[in-house]
């Protein structure tokens, strides 16, 4: 059980049904970037959304967590690996969510006011999302800030030019990536995954690792797909970034290409936390190399 595995099947059985990633979306109630993360293995699918899967494509909750049809051979003892690592998943996060409040509690103890104030705004706290050209947007309207997401490129956005204004809907943008939750990240799937359904290529996108521990048995050639970031000058933290992915394409004489985004940055002048220097970004306080991000190799 693991997020690549689970959302390569989601992707097969959506092609079986000859549905488009926005079509899924539609009958899910969900957004079609949200099909996206899934199917690249950025996040799991919640809990009502893996049953609302599982009757849209008449399999189990079982067969998505394992990423396969399950026969009935196999159906318990599968069934058996899932639960024991939803529940390795469940102790892991409820041993973290204890530590976390124990250090919450001792510092906030002689802030007990301020602390029940809080609480009941973070009651009312509803974030919601937007999409700016392609990238996603995360905002809270009570803590007034929002996140950079990620940015999907497709046919509609093929600009290779990513900007991270100063707000969104008012509310200034502060972090790329939310962490522990969604990363920053650049989707360039729908622009160079051409295999055929029937293929190995067709749903699976790939990291660094996996290219290089004899994976793929073909040979192939990686290129950078070099994107321009510009970051607002509102920006103090970089959260959650992955740019660790590789997508396949099949190229006409049957030869294979992996397609990775990198970017050279920008960075707003006015910006108090960071500055750009030839493509790449630096904290301004230790003139530090932020090393989150892919940097187009030929500035390395």
């Amino acid at each position: 059980m693991d997020k690549q595995s689970v959302g390569n099947f989601i992707a097969e059985q959506r092609k079986e049904k000859h549905m488009t990633q926005k079509q899924l979306a539609e009958k899910l109630n969900v957004t079609d970037k949200a099909v996206s993360k899934w199917e690249t293995g950025k996040c799991y699918p919640d809990v009502e959304t893996l049953e609302r899967l599982s009757e849209l494509f008449d399999i189990t909750v079982n067969d998505v967590l394992s990423g396969k049809v399950l026969d009935e051979n196999n159906k318990a003892d599968e069934a058996d690996k899932n639960v024991i690592q939803l529940m390795k998943d469940a102790k892991k996060e409820k041993i973290q969510t204890a530590i976390k409040a124990i250090i919450a509690s001792s510092i906030l103890l002689f802030f007990l006011f301020n602390l029940l104030r809080l609480t009941s705004v973070m009651f009312q706290l509803v974030s919601e999302s937007t999409n700016l050209n392609g990238l996603e947007i995360t905002y809270y309207n009570a803590f007034d800030f929002a996140c950079a997401d990620c940015y999907i490129a497709d046919e509609e956005t093929k600009v290779l030019e990513i900007t991270i204004p100063d707000e969104c809907n008012g509310i200034p943008i502060k972090k790329i990536g939310r962490k522990n939750l969604s990363p920053f990240f650049i989707d360039i799937a729908d622009l160079y995954m051409n295999a055929p359904e029937n293929s190995d290529y067709s749903s699976t996108v790939y990291t660094i690792d996996a290219l290089t521990s004899n994976a793929i048995e073909e040979s192939f050639t990686i290129q950078n797909v070099v994107f321009k970031l510009n970051i607002g000058k509102n920006i103090n933290q970089i959260r959650n970034v992955d740019m660790d992915t590789y997508y396949p394409h099949i190229n006409e004489d049957g030869s294979l290409t992996f397609y990775h985004p990198v970017v050279d940055i920008y960075c707003s002048k006015d910006n108090e936390y960071f500055y750009s220097k030839d493509g790449k970004l630096f904290n301004k306080k230790t003139n530090e190399l932020i090393t989150d991000f892919a940097y187009n190799y030929i500035n390395n």
